[in-house]
């Protein structure tokens, strides 16, 4: 029987219980709590930590005694209550570190912090790194003060990895701030590693908010990697030109520009003006042409152009053709 069906009965049946997960490689770990899911198995070990495995990792389980204790803090207790206490220690814990960060934030661009300033900044840099960016990515992804965010942005800058890449490649596209867009964009410029902002940038270039797309055809004009050019020539048949207007087709609900605050944006040498819109509502079934419409024209075709030296403009089956024949030689 299929170890994916065992281990289903074996969670009816042992909902609940500690257990211990047997790999392939030779390792147990012990734990509760175990999850099937498409992405794999998500077990709580005996630390408190929630940790998924891949299928292909698991050999069995192992179910442990029903009254099988373990040592805490010089007691005996069931393992369930070792991890229900740690859990509710790391609550507490990741509660605190907000708040300090959330102090510390909030006092970002001041010459000078105060004695309860000091001390929230002090308490983050006391983690280990590994915390801090773990910290400092999760509080950028939710913070609501744009300082709180700008400052997670300054500290990620010491804490390169495609968990960070992705988290500020995502708030170059989604933050509302204009100065929080510009330090991740700073950001990501000064890593080694200039081709990861791309695998999240392609993410946002069929988004249905105009603001987002038009960002992440700039973000990838500044990081251009070739693996995203598939994505980048499939989106374009979103956008086409006609009567020497352009539009962007949706066929639901959708924004439209009725107001919008120009902003520069540069592309190496040269430079375009990007519109951040005021937005009203459009219904279903009808384009608007507009100046933001022109402008993401304009930065996908430029962001395509950086990325392979080659410019058919809007033309898609230019852009396919020449792709083709890349594969081609390339084989």
């Amino acid at each position: 029987m299929p170890l994916r069906i065992l281990l289903l009965l074996w969670l009816i049946l042992s909902s609940g219980h500690a257990d211990w997960l047997v790999f392939h490689d030779g390792r147990e770990l012990r734990g509760i709590d175990l999850k099937l899911t498409r992405d794999g198995f998500w077990f709580t070990l005996e630390d408190g930590r929630r940790v998924l495995f891949s299928e292909e990792e698991v050999r069995g389980l192992r179910p442990a005694p029903g009254d099988e204790t373990v040592e805490f803090r010089g007691e005996q207790v069931s393992l369930e209550h070792k991890i229900e206490t740690l859990q509710a220690e790391a609550k507490k814990r990741a509660k605190e570190l907000r708040r300090h960060l959330d102090r510390w934030g909030r006092a970002f661009g001041k010459d000078k912090l105060s004695s309860r300033e000091q001390e929230a900044r002090d308490a983050i840099l006391a983690l280990d790194a590994a915390e801090q960016a773990a910290l400092f990515r999760e509080t950028l992804r939710d913070a609501s003060s744009k300082k709180v965010r700008s400052l997670c942005v300054q500290q990620l800058a010491a804490h390169e990895s495609p968990e960070t890449i992705h988290e500020l490649a995502r708030s170059l596209v989604v933050d509302s701030s204009g100065s929080t867009r510009e330090l991740c964009l700073d950001t990501l410029e000064g890593f080694e590693d200039q081709l990861e902002p791309a695998r999240t940038l392609v993410n946002y270039l069929d988004d249905e908010d105009d603001k987002n797309r038009i960002r992440a055809a700039a973000g990838l004009a500044h990081f251009p990697n070739p693996g995203a050019v598939p994505a980048m020539i499939q989106t374009l048949r979103m956008v086409w030109s006609g009567f020497g207007q352009t539009y962007f087709q949706m066929t639901k609900e959708q924004a439209y520009l009725a107001d919008y605050d120009v902003q520069a944006q540069s592309f190496g040498n040269s430079a375009v003006e990007i519109a951040d819109p005021v937005i009203g509502v459009l219904r279903s079934g009808i384009s608007l042409e507009s100046k933001v419409q022109r402008v993401e024209a304009y930065v996908r075709v430029e962001a395509l152009r950086r990325v392979t030296g080659q410019n058919f403009g809007l033309d898609q089956e230019a852009w396919e053709g020449w792709y083709r024949s890349q594969q081609a030689e390339g084989e």
